[in-house]
């Protein structure tokens, strides 16, 4: 009889494989709906299946394929990759960003933070390049890999869209969808090298660091440009939108040198740079 290979994993894993032992070429394969098997020996990828039913004999015979002739037994580990449907990852940077802001010419250190979806368009690809990393293929140890890889980039990608948009850090709230799609365009390719595909990257939280205390900066006061909300408030002199940092206590300080309101404990003025802290 046949040997038979089936999906064991729970429909919702991204990944499930089980290691098999003197398959034949008489070995039949099911790929159910939505996956795609993927076979590894020695560790190198040989074929790959589609959804249905699959006999070895016919598929799997030849140079650089599973079997090199119709009489070999071998060993091998299947790989079932769900194909359809994306995985939210939420990520924060685990230490605070510092960079020279690109339009106040300033240090500025903030934290950020946000979600992106992956989803896996290519499962050969996706193998060859995780297994090159890590053995663990669960859910969540591979969610925990992609969030270590794009939290390698994220600072450099990050100050590369504010360089070129001209956007300084304290106005990333009114410019979070803008910054956010050309981030996902310059993440994408780093995670196609995976085989992967970004479904959506989203900046959700900033968060200035000033004399060792966060701040979180809220969206810009009297602006809903730009897909986010907007809070209440007024406008500076020149009709430009006035950022708004809050605070727990809600208080403010003002900028000596050209009047506009600050957060408590505030270094440099956000508005036209002056040094204004201790």
């Amino acid at each position: 009889m046949a040997r038979i290979i089936t999906y064991q994993g729970s429909m919702d894993a991204l990944v499930w494989h089980k290691e098999y032992k003197n398959l034949d070429c008489d070995t039949e394969l099911v790929v159910p709906v939505a996956h795609e098997a993927v076979f590894i020996k020695d560790g190198q990828v040989t074929d790959s299946f589609a959804m249905g039913r699959h006999f070895m004999r016919e598929s799997c015979v030849g140079t650089g394929r599973l079997f090199h002739d119709e009489g070999e037994k071998v060993s091998c580990r299947v790989y079932y990759v769900k194909k359809e449907g994306a995985y939210s990852i939420k990520w924060n940077t685990p230490r605070p960003i510092l960079i020279t802001d690109p339009v106040l010419k300033i240090p500025v250190e903030f934290d950020i933070g946000g979600v992106f979806s992956i989803k896996i368009i290519d499962s050969k690809r996706f193998l060859s390049r995780l297994l090159a990393f890590t053995k663990k293929a669960a859910l969540d140890e591979m969610k925990e890999f992609f969030r270590g890889r794009m939290l390698i980039y994220i600072n450099d990608q990050l100050l590369a869209a504010l360089a070129e948009s001209k956007t300084s850090v304290i106005e990333l709230p009114r410019k979070l969808m803008s910054i956010s799609k050309d981030l996902e365009l310059r993440m994408r390719y780093i995670f196609e090298t995976f085989g992967i595909s970004i479904e959506g990257f989203m900046l959700k939280k900033v968060e200035l660091i000033s004399g060792g205390e966060k701040e979180e900066v809220s969206p810009v006061c009297g602006l809903a440009g730009d897909g986010d909300a907007a809070g209440g408030g007024g406008q500076v002199g020149d009709g430009e939108p006035k950022p708004c940092i809050t605070t727990s206590a809600g208080e403010v300080m003002y900028c000596p040198l050209c009047g506009v309101d600050l957060p408590p404990l505030s270094v440099y003025c956000h508005k036209c740079g002056a040094k204004v802290g201790e």
